[in-house]
Order: structure tokens, then C-alpha cells, then sequence
């Protein structure tokens, strides 16, 4: 995996593990799993807690700002309740440079 893919895709990586961090305090999460792959041609990135998840996502400018990062980059968001906890889950298409 390299350091860094681009400057667009480095700083909305970066965006989508700051918007998920307060939203696990929220559900008394006492550990936080961040993943980073590559598979292929799609980065994944995924903020897991094992918190008590919540009953209804309310969808502030952050995510709404991902979200609209995401599509611009032609990727996608999910968010909700996962076994033991919350997860925020983000892929974005990838292209090595040759």
C-alpha cells in the first residue's frame, strides 16, 4: 500500500476517520478499530467501536460533507449499527499511477 494515493483521496481518508471518532464517545465505546485496505482498484476505510450503536443516525454537515466528498470521487458511505458496536464504512475507487 503507498503512503499516500492523492491529495484528494488522502484528505477525505482523513476526513472519514475524524467523523467517525466523536461518534463512538457517543456510544460509550471503550475500543476503536480503524482499518485501511486496498483491494485491487478500492480503498476501503472502516471505523469500528464496540459501543452500544444508536437507534437513529442523525446526519450532520460532517457526514453530509463525506458523503458528497465520496461521490465526487466516485465512492460510497454506509453507517450504522454493527455486531457489538457502530461502524462507518467508506470505499473509493483507486488507480495506481504507472
Amino acid at each position: 500500500m503507498p503512503w499516500s494515493f492523492t491529495e484528494d483521496i488522502d484528505a477525505t481518508i482523513y476526513r472519514i476517520v475524524q467523523e467517525g471518532l466523536p461518534t463512538h464517545q457517543d456510544g460509550n465505546a471503550t475500543k476503536i478499530d480503524i482499518n485501511l485496505s486496498l483491494d485491487g482498484s478500492r480503498i476501503g476505510v472502516a471505523v469500528r467501536d464496540n459501543g452500544s450503536g444508536t437507534a437513529q443516525i442523525t446526519e450532520g454537515i460532517g457526514m453530509a460533507g463525506i458523503k458528497e466528498r465520496l461521490s465526487q470521487l466516485g465512492g460510497g458511505l454506509s453507517a450504522g449499527n454493527s455486531a457489538g458496536g457502530f461502524l462507518l464504512s467508506a470505499w473509493l475507487p483507486y488507480r495506481a499511477a504507472p
